[in-house]
């Protein structure tokens, strides 16, 4: 018994000592709350709508960093994108590409989300099998978290 006690307490302290060596950052990550990320990527879809339908550069460079803080909000501190591109995997998705896969991952059938965007039901089919090739990809679903992995959607 007294052996199975010295080890429990040289395993605590072990564990101690490793957390002790850990950048504050990862001991301190807590996952968002299920409702919360939602929230956060339904809003991130819709302002990736309006952005498409702004027509002045300037607003639109705002609204696009405003996409990527929320992107990586989604995602925790210290991940940063820029326009689709993910050093990582170097996967290159156009600006629709990432406005299609945004409404995918909220659920939205392809005329839900040609209606959203202004767009054509071929059309939306179109970007989708663009992006979905490109992220390597055989589906709707699985391109969606390949590019959430890959840090291009919240």
């Amino acid at each position: 018994m007294t052996g199975l006690f010295a080890r429990d307490i040289r395993v605590h302290d072990e564990v101690n000592r490793r957390l002790a060596t850990m950048p504050k950052r990862v001991i301190e990550h807590r996952e968002i709350p299920a409702g919360t990320l939602e929230e956060l990527r339904e809003s991130y879809a819709e302002l990736r709508g309006i952005s498409a339908e702004v027509s002045d550069p300037a607003l639109r460079a705002k609204l696009a960093a405003l996409e990527d803080r929320l992107a990586r909000l989604s995602k925790g501190a210290g991940s940063t994108h820029s326009a689709g591109a993910t050093p990582s995997t170097g996967v290159q998705l156009s600006p629709r590409e990432l406005d299609v896969l945004a409404h995918v991952a909220l659920g939205g059938s392809n005329i839900e989300i040609g209606q959203t965007l202004g767009l054509t039901e071929a059309t939306i089919k179109s970007y989708l099998k663009t992006a979905t090739t490109k992220l390597g990809c055989s589906n709707r679903h699985a391109a969606v978290a390949a590019a959430r992995k890959a840090g291009l959607l919240p």
